[in-house]
Protein backbone atom coordinates (compact mmCIF):
# COMPACT_ATOMS: atom_id res chain seq x y z
CA UNK A 1 0.00 0.00 0.00
CA UNK A 2 1.34 3.41 -1.01
CA UNK A 3 2.27 6.04 1.65
CA UNK A 4 1.60 9.10 0.34
CA UNK A 5 3.12 11.94 2.39
CA UNK A 6 3.95 15.45 1.46
CA UNK A 7 6.69 17.74 1.43
CA UNK A 8 7.44 21.54 1.63
CA UNK A 9 3.84 22.02 1.91
CA UNK A 10 2.11 25.76 1.31
CA UNK A 11 -0.81 26.76 3.27
CA UNK A 12 -2.26 28.31 0.33
CA UNK A 13 -5.01 26.61 -1.55
CA UNK A 14 -4.13 26.97 -5.06
CA UNK A 15 -0.44 25.71 -4.77
CA UNK A 16 0.40 23.34 -7.76
CA UNK A 17 0.69 19.67 -6.83
CA UNK A 18 3.84 18.15 -7.69
CA UNK A 19 3.08 14.33 -7.48
CA UNK A 20 6.60 11.95 -7.52
CA UNK A 21 7.46 8.36 -6.47
CA UNK A 22 10.33 7.28 -3.93
CA UNK A 23 11.20 3.78 -4.14
CA UNK A 24 11.38 2.66 -0.54
CA UNK A 25 13.41 -0.62 -1.61
CA UNK A 26 17.20 1.51 -1.46
CA UNK A 27 16.37 5.17 -0.47
CA UNK A 28 17.61 4.32 2.85
CA UNK A 29 20.56 3.08 2.05
CA UNK A 30 21.58 5.55 -0.70
CA UNK A 31 19.97 8.35 0.06
CA UNK A 32 19.91 9.57 -3.25
CA UNK A 33 16.07 10.46 -3.74
CA UNK A 34 16.13 12.50 -0.89
CA UNK A 35 18.13 14.59 -2.85
CA UNK A 36 16.04 14.57 -5.83
CA UNK A 37 13.48 15.89 -3.77
CA UNK A 38 15.87 18.79 -1.98
CA UNK A 39 16.65 19.51 -5.74
CA UNK A 40 13.56 19.94 -7.35
CA UNK A 41 12.70 21.74 -4.20
CA UNK A 42 15.26 24.03 -4.83
CA UNK A 43 14.53 24.68 -8.69
CA UNK A 44 10.79 25.15 -7.57
CA UNK A 45 11.44 27.68 -5.31
CA UNK A 46 13.25 30.33 -7.31
CA UNK A 47 10.13 30.43 -10.04
CA UNK A 48 7.90 30.88 -6.71
CA UNK A 49 7.89 34.54 -8.01
CA UNK A 50 6.61 34.02 -11.45
CA UNK A 51 4.94 30.47 -10.80
CA UNK A 52 3.06 30.50 -8.01
CA UNK A 53 3.53 28.30 -4.97
CA UNK A 54 4.01 24.52 -4.83
CA UNK A 55 3.45 21.69 -3.03
CA UNK A 56 5.57 17.85 -3.59
CA UNK A 57 3.25 15.16 -3.12
CA UNK A 58 5.58 11.99 -2.58
CA UNK A 59 3.98 8.12 -2.77
CA UNK A 60 7.01 5.88 -1.41
CA UNK A 61 5.55 2.58 -3.57
CA UNK A 62 8.10 0.26 -5.12
CA UNK A 63 7.16 1.32 -8.69
CA UNK A 64 9.75 0.13 -11.70
CA UNK A 65 11.13 2.85 -13.59
CA UNK A 66 9.33 1.37 -16.44
CA UNK A 67 5.89 1.76 -14.54
CA UNK A 68 6.75 5.38 -13.55
CA UNK A 69 7.44 5.86 -16.97
CA UNK A 70 4.28 4.14 -18.42
CA UNK A 71 2.28 6.58 -15.90
CA UNK A 72 3.81 9.58 -16.60
CA UNK A 73 2.50 8.68 -20.43
CA UNK A 74 -0.64 8.23 -19.05
CA UNK A 75 -3.93 10.73 -18.64
CA UNK A 76 -3.33 11.64 -14.86
CA UNK A 77 -7.39 11.05 -14.17
CA UNK A 78 -6.45 7.63 -15.21
CA UNK A 79 -3.51 6.99 -13.07
CA UNK A 80 -4.28 5.17 -9.55
CA UNK A 81 -5.40 7.20 -6.84
CA UNK A 82 -2.77 6.09 -4.15
CA UNK A 83 0.59 6.99 -6.32
CA UNK A 84 -0.03 9.74 -8.92
CA UNK A 85 2.95 11.11 -10.91
CA UNK A 86 3.78 14.07 -12.25
CA UNK A 87 7.68 14.28 -12.70
CA UNK A 88 10.52 11.81 -12.09
CA UNK A 89 14.28 11.31 -12.38
CA UNK A 90 15.79 9.02 -14.66
CA UNK A 91 19.43 8.46 -16.79
CA UNK A 92 18.88 8.80 -20.65
CA UNK A 93 18.31 5.88 -22.56
CA UNK A 94 17.11 5.23 -25.96
CA UNK A 95 13.57 5.31 -26.70
CA UNK A 96 12.87 6.93 -23.13
CA UNK A 97 11.65 10.17 -24.55
CA UNK A 98 8.48 8.73 -26.17
CA UNK A 99 5.32 9.99 -24.79
CA UNK A 100 7.32 12.06 -22.15
CA UNK A 101 8.80 15.56 -22.26
CA UNK A 102 13.16 15.14 -21.21
CA UNK A 103 14.14 18.28 -19.76
CA UNK A 104 18.05 17.83 -20.36
CA UNK A 105 19.55 19.34 -17.40
CA UNK A 106 21.93 17.58 -15.80
CA UNK A 107 20.61 17.27 -12.29
CA UNK A 108 23.13 16.14 -10.19
CA UNK A 109 26.15 17.51 -12.63
CA UNK A 110 27.00 14.04 -13.78
CA UNK A 111 28.27 12.69 -10.67
CA UNK A 112 26.04 9.32 -11.72
CA UNK A 113 28.63 9.10 -14.21
CA UNK A 114 31.73 9.81 -11.89
CA UNK A 115 32.35 5.95 -10.59
CA UNK A 116 34.75 5.09 -7.92
CA UNK A 117 35.75 1.10 -7.32
CA UNK A 118 34.22 -0.77 -4.29
CA UNK A 119 36.58 -3.74 -3.33
CA UNK A 120 37.02 -5.81 -0.19
CA UNK A 121 39.66 -4.36 1.90
CA UNK A 122 41.89 -7.31 1.63
CA UNK A 123 42.16 -7.09 -1.93
CA UNK A 124 42.76 -3.43 -2.62
CA UNK A 125 46.62 -4.03 -2.85
CA UNK A 126 45.80 -6.23 -6.26
CA UNK A 127 44.28 -2.36 -7.83
CA UNK A 128 48.02 -0.86 -7.49
CA UNK A 129 49.19 -2.34 -10.76
CA UNK A 130 45.68 -1.09 -12.93
CA UNK A 131 47.34 1.28 -14.57
CA UNK A 132 44.71 0.97 -17.93
CA UNK A 133 41.60 -0.04 -18.61
CA UNK A 134 42.91 -2.84 -20.50
CA UNK A 135 44.40 -3.94 -17.28
CA UNK A 136 41.16 -3.35 -15.56
CA UNK A 137 39.32 -5.69 -18.07
CA UNK A 138 41.29 -8.95 -16.16
CA UNK A 139 39.06 -7.97 -13.26
CA UNK A 140 34.94 -8.66 -13.35
CA UNK A 141 32.59 -6.08 -12.02
CA UNK A 142 29.05 -6.22 -10.59
CA UNK A 143 26.79 -3.84 -11.94
CA UNK A 144 23.11 -3.74 -12.08
CA UNK A 145 21.06 -5.74 -14.48
CA UNK A 146 19.00 -3.12 -15.57
CA UNK A 147 21.05 0.05 -15.49
CA UNK A 148 22.80 1.91 -17.67
CA UNK A 149 26.22 1.36 -16.48
CA UNK A 150 26.46 -2.16 -17.13
CA UNK A 151 25.98 -1.42 -20.82
CA UNK A 152 28.64 1.44 -20.78
CA UNK A 153 31.08 -0.93 -18.85
CA UNK A 154 30.71 -3.69 -21.44
CA UNK A 155 30.67 -1.77 -24.90
CA UNK A 156 34.34 -0.91 -22.87
CA UNK A 157 35.03 -4.24 -23.11
CA UNK A 158 34.91 -4.83 -18.58
CA UNK A 159 33.10 -8.15 -17.85
CA UNK A 160 29.75 -7.29 -15.67
CA UNK A 161 28.39 -9.47 -13.48
CA UNK A 162 24.99 -8.73 -13.27
CA UNK A 163 22.26 -8.78 -10.61
CA UNK A 164 18.87 -7.46 -9.87
CA UNK A 165 19.66 -5.42 -6.17
CA UNK A 166 22.37 -3.59 -4.71
CA UNK A 167 21.72 -6.39 -1.92
CA UNK A 168 22.89 -8.96 -3.86
CA UNK A 169 25.93 -6.65 -5.87
CA UNK A 170 27.37 -6.89 -2.44
CA UNK A 171 26.77 -10.06 -1.44
CA UNK A 172 28.67 -11.25 -4.42
CA UNK A 173 31.51 -8.94 -4.07
CA UNK A 174 31.68 -9.76 -0.43
CA UNK A 175 31.87 -13.55 -1.54
CA UNK A 176 34.44 -12.75 -3.97
CA UNK A 177 32.35 -13.38 -7.26
CA UNK A 178 33.50 -10.48 -8.80
CA UNK A 179 36.45 -7.71 -7.46
CA UNK A 180 34.66 -4.69 -7.39
CA UNK A 181 31.57 -2.66 -7.75
CA UNK A 182 31.63 0.98 -9.60
CA UNK A 183 29.88 3.38 -7.23
CA UNK A 184 28.54 6.58 -7.77
CA UNK A 185 31.09 9.02 -6.25
CA UNK A 186 28.45 10.66 -3.90
CA UNK A 187 27.30 7.23 -2.81
CA UNK A 188 30.20 5.33 -2.41
CA UNK A 189 30.78 6.49 1.43
CA UNK A 190 26.97 5.65 2.50
CA UNK A 191 26.98 2.00 0.77
CA UNK A 192 29.94 1.39 2.51
CA UNK A 193 29.07 2.53 5.58
CA UNK A 194 25.77 0.42 5.62
CA UNK A 195 27.06 -2.62 4.18
CA UNK A 196 30.41 -3.18 6.43
CA UNK A 197 33.49 -0.41 6.18
CA UNK A 198 35.25 -3.39 8.04
CA UNK A 199 35.36 -5.31 5.26
CA UNK A 200 35.34 -2.85 1.99
CA UNK A 201 36.97 -0.13 1.12
CA UNK A 202 37.38 2.61 -1.84
CA UNK A 203 39.87 1.56 -4.52
CA UNK A 204 41.80 5.30 -4.10
CA UNK A 205 44.02 4.97 -7.53
CA UNK A 206 41.25 4.63 -10.23
CA UNK A 207 38.13 6.29 -11.09
CA UNK A 208 36.32 5.56 -13.73
CA UNK A 209 34.20 8.34 -15.96
CA UNK A 210 31.77 8.39 -18.37
CA UNK A 211 28.64 10.89 -19.28
CA UNK A 212 25.59 9.52 -17.12
CA UNK A 213 23.24 12.66 -16.25
CA UNK A 214 20.54 12.26 -14.42
CA UNK A 215 17.34 14.28 -16.15
CA UNK A 216 13.90 15.39 -14.81
CA UNK A 217 11.18 14.00 -17.14
CA UNK A 218 7.54 15.61 -16.94
CA UNK A 219 4.34 15.16 -18.73
CA UNK A 220 4.58 15.75 -22.56
CA UNK A 221 1.88 18.43 -22.10
CA UNK A 222 2.93 20.30 -18.76
CA UNK A 223 4.05 23.41 -20.44
CA UNK A 224 4.72 25.17 -17.34
CA UNK A 225 6.29 23.05 -15.51
CA UNK A 226 8.92 22.04 -18.24
CA UNK A 227 9.54 25.63 -18.49
CA UNK A 228 9.79 26.78 -14.70
CA UNK A 229 12.20 24.19 -13.84
CA UNK A 230 14.52 25.47 -17.03
CA UNK A 231 14.34 28.38 -16.51
CA UNK A 232 15.71 27.95 -12.68
CA UNK A 233 17.90 25.43 -13.44
CA UNK A 234 19.51 27.82 -16.21
CA UNK A 235 19.27 31.07 -13.70
CA UNK A 236 21.04 28.90 -10.86
CA UNK A 237 24.49 27.77 -13.34
CA UNK A 238 24.91 30.63 -13.97
CA UNK A 239 24.70 32.61 -11.33
CA UNK A 240 26.68 29.71 -9.47
CA UNK A 241 24.32 29.08 -6.78
CA UNK A 242 23.21 25.32 -8.14
CA UNK A 243 27.06 24.24 -8.15
CA UNK A 244 26.50 25.52 -4.64
CA UNK A 245 23.50 23.30 -3.65
CA UNK A 246 25.31 20.03 -5.16
CA UNK A 247 28.42 20.59 -3.00
CA UNK A 248 26.76 21.44 0.52
CA UNK A 249 23.69 19.13 0.60
CA UNK A 250 24.65 15.75 2.72
CA UNK A 251 24.18 13.45 -0.03
CA UNK A 252 26.57 15.22 -3.12
CA UNK A 253 29.09 16.81 -0.35
CA UNK A 254 30.10 13.20 0.24
CA UNK A 255 32.08 13.28 -2.85
CA UNK A 256 33.88 15.90 -1.87
CA UNK A 257 35.05 13.83 1.11
CA UNK A 258 37.07 10.65 -0.24
CA UNK A 259 40.48 10.71 -0.01
CA UNK A 260 41.79 10.11 -3.38
CA UNK A 261 45.54 9.22 -4.03
CA UNK A 262 47.87 12.07 -5.54
CA UNK A 263 48.52 9.61 -8.74
CA UNK A 264 44.69 8.83 -9.29
CA UNK A 265 44.09 6.87 -12.97
CA UNK A 266 40.80 8.99 -14.18
CA UNK A 267 39.47 5.84 -17.10
CA UNK A 268 37.33 7.76 -19.54
CA UNK A 269 34.43 5.70 -21.18
CA UNK A 270 32.02 6.34 -23.47
CA UNK A 271 28.57 6.37 -23.38
CA UNK A 272 27.35 5.94 -26.86
CA UNK A 273 23.77 7.41 -26.62
CA UNK A 274 24.04 10.77 -25.27
CA UNK A 275 26.13 11.57 -28.65
CA UNK A 276 22.32 11.53 -30.12
CA UNK A 277 21.79 15.28 -29.67
CA UNK A 278 18.05 14.22 -28.05
CA UNK A 279 19.55 12.84 -24.90
CA UNK A 280 22.79 15.48 -24.93
CA UNK A 281 22.92 17.58 -21.83
CA UNK A 282 22.26 21.51 -21.36
CA UNK A 283 25.68 21.80 -19.82
CA UNK A 284 29.12 20.01 -20.80
CA UNK A 285 29.65 17.20 -17.99
CA UNK A 286 33.28 17.30 -18.56
CA UNK A 287 33.94 20.52 -17.55
CA UNK A 288 31.46 20.00 -14.61
CA UNK A 289 33.85 17.33 -13.77
CA UNK A 290 36.86 19.19 -14.12
CA UNK A 291 35.77 22.22 -12.28
CA UNK A 292 34.89 20.58 -9.29
CA UNK A 293 36.88 17.79 -8.56
CA UNK A 294 39.79 18.69 -10.62
CA UNK A 295 40.89 15.43 -12.05
CA UNK A 296 43.16 16.52 -14.19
Amino acid sequence: MALALQLFVSTESDARQIHVVIEGSESSVKNEDNYYLAVLDFLLAHGRQEYGVYEIVVCREYLTQERQLRFLRTDKNLQPSSCKIDLLWSSPEKGRNEGVRALNIPVDLGLNGIRTLVALNKNLTRFKQVDSVKALSKLTACQGAQWPDTRILKSSWLPVLESVSLDSMYAMLKRGRCDYLPTAIHEVIGEINHYGKDELGVVANIVLRYDLPTYLYVRKNDDELAKRLLSAFNLTIEDGSFYDFVREHKTTGDAFKINFDTELSVFDLKNDELADPEYAPLIELDKVSQLIFEFE
